[in-house]
């Protein structure tokens, strides 16, 4: 018997289709599948044709005059976890996927829904976390990720949903910071705690596999398994652009003692389910391998 989900001639619709959703778009085409893509804003149409992505304009945050839309094998929903105004985060993402899910023609064999680690509860220690770790989420996008996780879980079959809780992404176009280590700004974040991170293009590939794989349902921690600390991260960027040493200055509590910037923590994420799983092969195994190359063209 096939482990694969979905066998021939596949169809998917990319919500969400920016950074990360274009990328898993183009890698679906690659392998022959048709791709749909959902997007509120009409100027994106072109660029969509362009690469063979059939648009869908209409924004997911609207009930009423969903265009008809075919039955999909996968869905993947890309869209950002930043605020939206006029509705509270904890109903953002549920408005949003009740309205998809009302409009699809079927329930999809999979839907890959992209969360984000910063739903764990706050810890500042250094600990590892998991997919058993508690869940306390204290900022908005956190927040909206967090209630459509548990939406998903009591609406759609439990062997259809995959939660990938991704940690921090950097890639092309993407390195967080560089314009201030470049400026020599002092860097307002405590250096010795952890940074967990993902290249763009493993989070894609990890996203596709999640859709075609039969067993890879359920909630996974997506890392590269090799979280860093700030100052180590910093400090290697600074060393490749031959920049000055990254200067560090983390807020300052009332008695002028320096504490760690709020929200930010100290955590590490490991991502074993995700190899067992997945057997996933990472292009860039760790931030060195994954920034040289950018850092180099930058």
């Amino acid at each position: 018997m096939s482990d694969k989900l979905i066998a021939s001639n596949p169809k998917v619709l990319v919500v969400g289709c920016g950074y990360l959703g274009m990328r898993i778009a183009r890698l679906c085409i690659s392998q022959s599948t048709t791709v749909y893509a959902l997007t509120r804003k009409q100027d994106r149409v072109s660029a969509f044709a362009e690469y063979g992505i059939h648009p869908v304009v209409h924004d997911w945050y609207q009930s009423n005059d969903w265009p008809r839309l075919p039955e999909f094998d996968a869905v993947f929903v890309c869209v950002s976890h930043a605020a939206v105004d006029g509705i509270k985060p904890v109903e953002t993402h549920v408005k949003g996927l009740t309205n998809l899910l009302r409009s699809l023609a079927s329930t999809p064999s999979r839907i890959v829904y992209l969360s984000t680690t910063g739903v764990y509860a706050h810890c500042d220690d250094g600990r590892w976390l998991d997919e058993s770790s508690a869940v306390d989420p204290n900022r908005p996008g956190s927040v909206a990720a967090w209630a459509a996780e548990q939406w998903l879980a009591l609406n759609l079959p439990a062997d259809r949903l995959t939660i990938l809780r991704a940690a921090g992404i950097y890639g092309p176009d993407r390195i967080p910071r560089i314009d201030s280590l470049r400026k020599n700004e002092p860097l307002n974040s405590d250096p010795d705690s952890y940074l967990n991170l993902i290249h763009v293009d493993d989070l894609a590939s990890i996203s596709v596999k999640a859709a075609q794989q039969k067993d890879a349902y359920g909630l996974f921690a997506v890392s590269d398994g090799q979280p860093v600390l700030r100052r180590d991260y910093y400090q290697f960027i600074a060393n490749v652009l031959g920049t000055s040493a990254p200067r560090f200055q983390p807020e300052e509590s009332e008695n002028n003692s320096t504490v760690r910037r709020r929200g930010e923590g100290s955590k590490r994420i490991q991502n074993r389910h995700l190899l067992d799983v997945l057997k996933h092969d990472f292009l860039f195994p760790n931030f060195q391998a994954g920034l040289r190359p950018l850092l180099f063209n930058a």
